[in-house]
């Protein structure tokens, strides 16, 4: 089938030098899966025509390296194969038209998601961030199930992970807002050719119509999703002018993905916006149930009561209590005198705190590292009913700004959280700690595309508890040892928002369950002077986090209201190193006490340092 090219070149060349005018193409990489139904000789012909035209576009833009692979698929063996092109997967434009000569048409059953799955491993593509990746679907028909494992989800995914943009020439009908048909469309924008001189006009957003069966569910949703674009593959059996708008707006469209993938929509900051939304609001609860934790562990187990375990909550002289024996031990540094004062026994006392902590999160297949800083302040009361128990409310305020690397985008919040908690005894050298606590947050997001970025805002709430169960051990009188176990379950919800600009999205609620288990130890070692006693203190433990399997948001493009696949988030699970060196000031009459801390926590896919320091009062 012929074109008439010389419109097609103009057009696209104007296209193209509107795209580029501050933006330098990078080299691509592209695979054509391609039907081999008997319907497809008119489609499998204008690829023949086609790629060597859109090769010639990218590289008069400046994408020099350019590279085309062939997938065929559907067949009467049905599973797809490899064409080669030029004698290699992946061969010039010029040589990707003699291999599309050889495509045949002799299948029925045709499975887009196995051509999809096949050409993801088996390309050697590119790891090169600086080169795009974009896949091809041509088919004029909608997925037949051939392999019922590949999910709209996997796919999805793998495509993520590959860092690949699906676009497609499908059997999907698409018209602009006012009605009038397009031959291809972006997510944010249609191509129609009202004049029918075989020009394609920029227009509107998209409405996608009819389709052939179940294609938009099958592809066309997967496509917008990855920021690729789409054409009504009809066109092309209609020839004439209609087949050229739709060459040229198809290939303005490819170049488009070259150059900006997403169309200024759909590009990948998408999803990370959301986990680091709800990884901030996750951060911002467990960031304050530790900072009480250390209120429990080091301000009743540390230098302020110079023990190892729950310890009293004051110094005891009589040395029949196996938490008072450090004070007389050889590592004394004096013999202090050790008032009787509110700390013996009941009594109300006051502690502040503040802790601020850096990091970083990689969101692997969903995008780039996010740097990470949040600052945490805290004040709680507490009322001790005996030397080795209490209880307390606490309430703290947090902020946190996280940015992905390399872009604008952001996500800021700020976050109000209160706790109930307390101690008890277990046995002569066991404790109990308990802590329930609830937080509520704001946060504001900046997504940064092609137009300059979206705005969001949303709200998030936090609740859950912990417990932690441990025993105190002496070594030789020297350090004590104490292995301890926590528990925790948190619930997080994060509502669902709508960005601002008109070519953002409007995504849905988010709700998730972590459970943890951290086992840890604990060692501690007090020097004892004639006013002050000092204990340095070092912790280490991991952190198993189990959550929700299934997280699915729901999105709707704003433009025109087409709901895309749910968008499928990985669930908290994760193994976390967490490390803590401290050391801990207390007055001997038992009315001040400090502890300054590091702690540090490493897992595979984020680590976070932490700085934080703490002052108690008696009254």
């Amino acid at each position: 089938m012929q074109f008439k090219k010389i419109g097609r070149v103009a057009v696209t060349a104007t296209m193209l030098t509107a795209l580029t005018t501050t933006t330098a193409l990078a080299d691509s990489q592209f695979v054509f899966l391609v039907d081999e139904s008997g319907s497809m000789a008119g489609a499998q012909n204008f690829l023949t025509t086609f790629v060597p035209q859109l090769n010639a576009q990218l590289v008069s833009g400046g994408s020099a390296n350019n590279s085309f692979g062939l997938v065929g698929y559907g067949d009467t063996n049905e599973v797809p194969r490899q064409v080669l092109v030029g004698g290699v997967p992946l061969g010039t434009a010029a040589d990707f038209a003699t291999a599309a000569g050889t495509l045949s048409t002799s299948g029925g059953t045709e499975d887009g998601y196995a051509a999809i799955d096949f050409a993801l491993n088996n390309y050697m593509l590119s790891s090169d961030p600086n080169v795009k990746r974009v896949f091809v679907l041509v088919t004029d028909e909608d997925r037949d199930i051939i392999d019922g494992s590949l999910t709209s989800i996997l796919i999805e995914q793998e495509l993520l992970s590959g860092n690949i943009i699906l676009t497609g020439i499908v059997g999907q009908e698409i018209t602009d807002q006012a009605g009038q048909q397009a031959v291809g469309a972006s997510p944010t924008q249609t191509f129609t050719d009202v004049d029918g001189d075989g020009v394609p006009e920029p227009s509107s957003a998209p409405i996608f119509t009819t389709a052939f069966g179940t294609t938009f569910e099958d592809y066309t949703s997967l496509m917008l999703s990855s920021g690729g674009c789409l054409g009504t593959l009809a066109l092309i059996n209609q020839g004439g002018a209609a087949a050229d708008a739709f060459a040229a707006a198809l290939a303005s469209c490819l170049v488009q993905a070259v150059v900006n993938p997403g169309g200024g929509t759909l590009d990948g900051a998408n999803k990370y916006i959301l986990l680091a939304t709800r990884d901030t609001m996750y951060r911002f609860h467990n960031d304050f149930n530790d900072q009480i934790a250390l209120r429990l562990s080091g301000l009743t187990r540390g230098p302020d009561l110079l023990t190892g375990g729950a310890g009293p909550l004051a110094f005891a002289e009589e040395s029949s209590n196996p938490f008072s024996g450090i004070a007389n031990s050889a590592l004394s540094l004096g013999n202090p005198t050790l008032s009787q004062n509110a700390y013996q026994g009941e009594g109300w006392r006051l502690y502040i705190g503040a802790a601020g902590t850096q990091g970083s999160t990689d969101y692997g297949d969903f995008g780039e590292d996010f740097s990470l800083g949040s600052f945490t302040t805290l004040a709680g009361l507490d009322y001790a009913m005996s030397e080795r128990s209490l209880v307390g409310v606490a309430v703290g305020y947090s902020v946190s700004g996280s940015q992905e690397d390399g872009t604008t985008s952001s996500v800021d919040g700020e976050a109000i959280s209160v706790a109930l908690y307390g101690t008890m005894p277990i046995l002569s050298d066991g404790y109990v700690d308990a802590i329930a606590s609830y937080t509520h947050a704001t946060f504001d997001m900046f997504r940064e595309n092609s137009t300059g970025g979206a705005t969001s805002e949303t709200d998030g709430d936090a609740y859950g508890a912990k417990v932690e169960a441990g025993w105190k051990f002496d070594a030789a009188s020297m350090v004590d040892v104490i292995p301890a176990v926590e528990l925790g379950y948190t619930h997080i919800d994060v509502d669902g928002f709508t960005e601002k600009q008109a070519n953002g999205a409007t995504y849905g609620d988010q709700s998730n369950d972590v459970f943890n288990v951290t086992p840890k130890l604990t060692l501690t070692k007090a020097f004892v002077g004639d006013v002050y006693t000092v204990a340095p203190i070092v912790m280490a433990g991991v952190r198993f986090a189990a959550g929700d399997l299934d997280n699915e948001v729901d999105v709707k493009l704003n433009v025109n209201g087409n709901a895309l696949p749910d968008f499928h988030l990985p669930s908290l699970d994760e193994v976390t190193g967490i490390a803590q060196v401290g050391i801990a000031f207390n007055k001997n009459d038992s009315t001040v006490s400090a502890r300054l801390d590091y702690t540090g926590s490493f897992a595979s896919d984020h680590d976070a340092h932490s700085f934080s320091g703490k002052v108690r009062f008696a009254f």
